[in-house]
């Protein structure tokens, strides 16, 4: 080979060379792209993954403290909620069997009263036959209303005494009108129908009179 076919296959090697092909003419860099994209692509280390599993451990152990602190509060309020519902139905109990009590209590007494008047006047019903005179069968009347008088006393309720003889709203109701001869008349109480009761100082049932009114005669 001549010094001169030496200096092109010289040139022509180096040429290949800077346009990265090999001596058989194929292109190095194609090669060599494959190479530095598995480089980039490495595989995840064995300190990464244990980072990975750490913090992977601590998130579940996060969201597991999270829900059983929900459930133990949701229990707490269950709970708490059982436990009212349980101590309102022991007070309405409580309350219902008091009201009984209460009442069975305040209408005891005038209740014994009210059998003791019924057993009298049962035994004033047996004593009466043929030979009962009516000024006898009054007496026994009127002891009966004694022994009312007497129950009622004992409730601090008692007749109205002494009522004014003018007609006064606040101790009487009128149920009836009488006339009146004069004018001084006028609004006087005619007559009782029905004694008035008061408990203490207020009136429990007023009493029922007939009231005067006197009418002038336009004629006269």
């Amino acid at each position: 080979m001549s010094s001169d076919q030496k200096l092109d296959l010289g040139t022509e090697k180096l040429q290949r060379s800077e346009s990265g092909q090999n001596s058989e003419g194929k292109d190095l860099s194609a090669g060599e792209q494959p190479q530095s994209s598995q480089a980039e692509e490495k595989p995840a280390t064995m300190t990464q993954v244990s980072e990975f599993g750490e913090l992977f451990k601590q998130h579940s152990r996060l969201v597991e403290d999270t829900l059983k602190s929900i459930v133990d509060i949701l229990e707490k309020r269950l709970q708490y909620d059982k436990t009212k519902e349980d101590a309102f139905d022991r007070l309405y109990q409580d309350l219902d069997h008091y009201k009984k009590n209460f009442m069975f209590d305040v209408a005891k007494p005038i209740l014994m009263d009210l059998i003791l008047l019924y057993d009298r006047i049962q035994s004033i019903l047996i004593s009466i036959d043929d030979k009962t005179s009516l000024k006898a069968l009054q007496a026994s009347l009127v002891t009966i209303g004694d022994e009312v008088i007497e129950i009622l006393n004992r409730r601090d309720v008692s007749l109205i005494e002494n009522a004014p003889s003018v007609f006064d709203s606040g101790y009487q109701r009128a149920v009836g009108k009488g006339k009146a001869e004069t004018e001084q008349d006028n609004n006087r109480v005619e007559k009782v129908i029905r004694r008035g009761f008061r408990v203490g100082d207020r009136v429990l049932r007023p009493e029922e009179v007939i009231v005067k009114r006197f009418e002038r005669d336009n004629n006269a």
